[in-house]
């Protein structure tokens, strides 16, 4: 599978998630380089505001994900309600056959891995706010193709779980105050921005190949 030229994002929330998400894009320049992704958990049988309440967050063009809709630079995407989506050929959305793979409350560990494996060192995955264990697998898959991986500091989130669990994998580059998160962004995407194509999963001794033995910020 081919990467895009350009970094995607892929941001992972849901309980409490949207705080973090205006904080993050109200900072964030429209003209960064890259692609966003949000994965949402959302209900399925309520009229979504989503999409005005995310344009007001951000000068970037904002979209619902369609299947076989092409990923484009300095845009935001987030998922429909109850919908896996991944993410292929170079930057096409697809939402895989629900027979075979059911949303089961799991997508953002199901589009992290397919980030993972079509961009490679170009992916960064970001987990917010939430309960449960998704994106756990997730943020392992993104950092074992050689991608960065950061989560809302679950000390002082409204639901920690999520990013809490993910930290205990010990896949997490870095967990960081909501207030930081534009900041510690756009740091990430320029060391993933200034890698070289393909060289992730080809050295076994780069360091980024293994788990980060603490988050910089520690969890108790």
């Amino acid at each position: 599978m081919k990467a895009t030229t350009f970094p995607v994002v892929g941001i992972g929330a849901s309980a409490g998630g949207l705080e973090a998400l205006e904080r993050l894009f109200r900072n964030l320049p429209p003209n960064l380089g890259a692609a966003f992704v949000l994965i949402l958990h959302r209900p399925y049988n309520k009229k979504s505001l989503l999409l005005g309440l995310l344009q007001k967050f951000t000068k970037m063009e904002v979209f619902e994900i369609r299947h076989g809709m092409e990923i484009q630079v300095n845009c935001v995407y987030f998922s429909p309600p109850r919908q896996n989506v991944s993410l292929y050929k170079g930057g096409i959305f697809s939402f895989p056959d629900p027979l075979l793979t059911p949303w089961n409350s799991m997508g953002i560990d199901f589009f992290f891995r397919t980030l993972a494996e079509t961009q490679r060192e170009n992916a960064i995955g970001v987990l917010l706010s939430g309960g449960g264990t998704d994106g756990t697998l997730g943020v392992k898959a993104i950092r074992e193709a050689g991608g960065e991986t950061v989560v809302q500091d679950p000390c002082i989130s409204k639901y920690p779980e999520m990013a809490r669990n993910a930290i205990k994998s010990g896949f997490v580059n870095t967990s960081i105050p909501v207030e930081e998160l534009s900041g510690v962004t756009l740091v990430i995407f320029e060391q993933v921005a200034s890698k070289e194509p393909g060289t992730s999963g080809k050295n076994k001794g780069r360091k980024k190949k293994r788990p980060s033995k603490e988050p910089s910020n520690r969890v108790n």
